[in-house]
């Protein structure tokens, strides 16, 4: 499928949203541990218990494999093409999936070239070889190498490491679909490993006390301002009222945040709605991504009033605007309108242009998964509407009507 400058991700519970996200957040897992040759399938970001539960269930034989595949294009318009198939892992019965080949391909505006990268049988070590790019046979074997994980390559005769995906580690934020819950005390991170914010979002307090004067330029209005600052003013904006955020480090204890409300002040975060402590991990990931970083944000929408979801997609788009990449998966019809809206006013006017937006639409009629791209024109429109894509609202309505 293909990711844009901002996509969406949409579609019935179990089609397979989910698993895409799973399947990046795998390969970014096992580069952060420098996994070496296999997959970690469990960790800080993601628990995808062993291989014989992360491989659908109808493999068997010699189909007992799965697939990844990612592509990229760099600043300078050369595209990669990389697929990695995976295996079990007989030296490790544990949450791991053996990388049996990696094939790659470059493509420029004037070339392109072709690698394979594979373990042949009862070897230890990975063989480099170049494809012909229009049949694929092998051309010449040109070295040996190991990966330090899936997405680096390293040639045993040769420096510089091969990357296939376009972020460092420390560009990619994610938030899964659960939140941590409201504490009185939220204790330090005790591992570097995972996600900035954590899997749960239970970092948070940690990078607002921390970070909290860091310059970011996600501030309302395109300025530039302190990051707690910058959090104070997207939550005041989107939940529509006056909210000034305080977070504070309690010696080696842990951290504290409190909130001042129009109604009270320095409130705990359990003594408030529950949308504003679900939604304060979003906002602060969000303020947290630098430009070039990748923002992928499960369920953002969770706890939220319809018109705090609207105004939420503001801050996707700021992301946007400001040279970030965001990946979304949700099921509120209100976030993806206002992303439409955001179409329809244009670039020149604060919003998207209509390639900025990617709205994949995941189904399952025959119970296997497809996916296909829902286009949006410059009006905010969908040209084709499929079934079952947030339709549920309009069919209730008219069923009101009769």
């Amino acid at each position: 499928m293909e990711l844009g400058p901002l996509t969406v991700l949409a579609g019935a519970n179990s089609v397979g949203k989910s698993t895409a996200i799973d399947a990046l957040m795998s390969l970014v897992q096992s580069d952060q541990q420098a996994s070496g040759n296999v997959l970690r399938l469990s960790g800080e970001w993601v628990d995808l218990g062993d291989f014989k539960q992360a491989l659908n269930y109808s493999r068997s034989g010699d189909e007992r494999r799965f697939h990844i595949g990612l592509s990229s294009v760099d600043g300078e318009g050369r595209r990669v093409d990389a697929l990695w198939a995976f295996v079990e892992d007989s030296a490790d019965a544990g949450a791991t999936a053996l990388v049996e080949s990696i094939d790659l391909r470059e493509t420029a505006a004037d070339s392109s070239a072709a690698w394979r990268a594979e373990r042949p049988d009862g070897a230890s070590a990975y063989h480099w070889s170049a494809l012909d790019p229009e049949s694929g046979a092998m051309l010449e074997d040109r070295f040996a190498c190991r990966l330090r994980s899936p997405l680096e390559i390293q040639g045993t005769d040769r420096d510089e490491p091969h990357r296939l995906f376009p972020f460092r580690v420390d560009e990619v934020h994610y938030l899964g679909a659960y939140r941590d819950r409201p504490r009185r005390l939220f204790e330090p991170r005790r591992s570097s490993l995972g996600p900035s914010l954590g899997p749960l979002g239970e970092n948070t307090a940690e990078l607002l006390a921390r970070a909290r004067l860091v310059p970011t330029d996600i501030a309302p209005g395109d300025a530039t301002a302190p990051f707690l600052s910058t959090v104070n003013r997207r939550w005041t904006h989107i939940f529509g009222v006056e909210l000034t955020l305080t977070a504070q480090m309690q010696g080696r204890l842990g951290y504290t945040l409190t909130v001042d409300t129009p109604a009270a002040e320095d409130v705990e975060l359990g003594q408030v709605g529950l949308g504003l402590s679900q939604l304060l991990p979003v906002v602060t990931l969000c303020c947290l991504a630098q430009p070039r970083a990748l923002v992928v944000v499960e369920s953002p929408e969770i706890h939220l009033h319809p018109a705090a979801q609207h105004r939420l997609a503001d801050l996707f788009v700021a992301l946007v605007r400001k040279g970030r990449q965001v990946i979304v998966e949700t099921h509120s019809d209100h976030l993806v309108n206002a992303l439409r809206l955001a179409v329809k006013r244009g670039r020149g006017a604060g919003g998207l242009d209509p390639q900025d937006l990617a709205i994949q639409f995941f189904s399952a009629p025959d119970g296997a998964t497809a996916v296909r791209r829902v286009a949006v024109d410059k009006d905010g429109r969908l040209p084709e509407w499929p079934a079952g894509f947030f339709d549920q609202s309009t069919t209730d309505l008219l069923e009101l009507l009769r």
